[in-house]
């Protein structure tokens, strides 16, 4: 991790889902949790997770990244999407805008980490 100069700013959106995806094995889900919550308490760090059983007005669809609203990409299994046409950038500026509203912050972001993280723990002990 990058130490945190305050010179770039940097917003995440996560699906509390997917918080319970287990990729690895525990020990690396584990330090998954604590990146997280580690990542969330910096000053220069946005990290929202849409909660679970939340109404949707929007489909979360694949990820995709928007870099300094210059540049979007997103991966698919086909392929990978590239786009600097700022019509296109627009479109994903504003789904990230309504699944950004979606999300909670800060302690209630970090609770539902912790409550993943319990739950992994719950697993791990069967």
């Amino acid at each position: 991790m990058t130490a945190g100069t305050g010179r770039n700013r940097y917003s995440f959106l996560v699906e509390a889902m997917a918080l319970d995806v287990i990729i690895g094995n525990v020990d690396v889900m584990r330090e998954q949790y604590n990146l997280l919550l580690e990542i969330s308490a910096l000053p220069h760090v946005s990290l929202g997770i849409i909660p679970r059983g939340q109404v949707r007005s929007l489909y979360p669809g694949e990820g995709f990244y928007i870099f300094d609203g210059q540049l979007v990409r997103s991966e698919m299994w086909s392929g990978g999407f590239r786009s600097n046409q700022s019509e296109e950038i627009e479109t994903f500026l504003r789904a990230f805008a309504m699944l950004r509203g979606l999300a909670v912050y800060g302690a209630a972001a970090r609770w539902l980490i912790e409550d993943a993280r319990s739950r992994l723990q719950t697993r791990e002990n069967l």
